[in-house]
């Protein structure tokens, strides 16, 4: 008789584990993707939330600082106007326009410290203003403007004043040096008063400096 052979069936529980392991693997990657997605969410979230907080936080200074912005602009631009100080008192235009920066300059520096409305700080602002958009020949030829470089003056050093005894009791002696300097000036043309000018400009701008630092 011939001999039949019989095979053995090969066991399939190693196909059984292999594909255990598969699955296994499969969902580890998937679970560690999910995991990587969650915290993309969260952080995300805590990104958008730190904004929102800078946001707030920072609302209560955004004002101030648009002020602090215009006070420095202000500054440089006065700072700018006397550069050249033989024309202060000798060039009437020159020195009107440097009383009118003079004048931003301090306006601003009110609004930025909030100080209380008053006439020293209209009068001001109305003297800032009123020589805005006009040609140089205008601005020498309107009449009275030498004759209010006393009141001018006077109202800076009021304003200044205010600023520095709220905010600034260390420039108490600088303020009052410049109040010293307005008294001086008159209601003389400004070509007989060129050196008070000068000194009142210069202190002025002392003043402003310190306060802006």
């Amino acid at each position: 008789m011939a001999e039949i052979k019989i095979e053995k069936k090969k066991p399939i529980w190693p196909w059984i584990l292999l594909v255990l392991i598969l699955l296994a693997v499969i969902a580890y990657f998937v679970y560690a993707n999910n995991e990587n997605d969650d915290n993309s969410d969260d952080m995300e979230i805590e990104e958008v939330d730190d904004v929102n907080n800078n946001t707030f936080n920072d609302s209560t200074t955004y004002e101030d600082s648009l002020y602090y912005s215009d006070s420095t602009n202000d500054m440089m631009q006065y700072s700018e106007s006397i550069q050249d100080s033989t024309r202060i008192g000798t060039d009437s235009t020159y020195t009107k326009m440097a009383l009118q920066n003079l004048s931003k300059a301090v306006t601003t520096k009110a609004a930025q410290y909030n100080l209380e409305r008053s006439k020293a700080m209209e009068d001001l602002k109305q003297y800032s203003g009123q020589m805005d958009g006009m040609s140089d020949s205008k601005m020498t030829n309107m009449t009275g403007i030498s004759k209010n470089f006393k009141a001018v003056s006077g109202n800076v050093v009021a304003v200044l004043q205010s600023i520095q005894t709220k905010n600034f009791p260390a420039l108490q002696k600088e303020v009052t040096d410049l109040k010293q300097t307005s008294d001086k000036l008159t209601s003389a043309t400004i070509d007989k008063q060129q050196v008070t000018l000068q000194a009142f400009f210069r202190k002025a701008n002392e003043v402003l400096n310190k306060m802006n630092s």
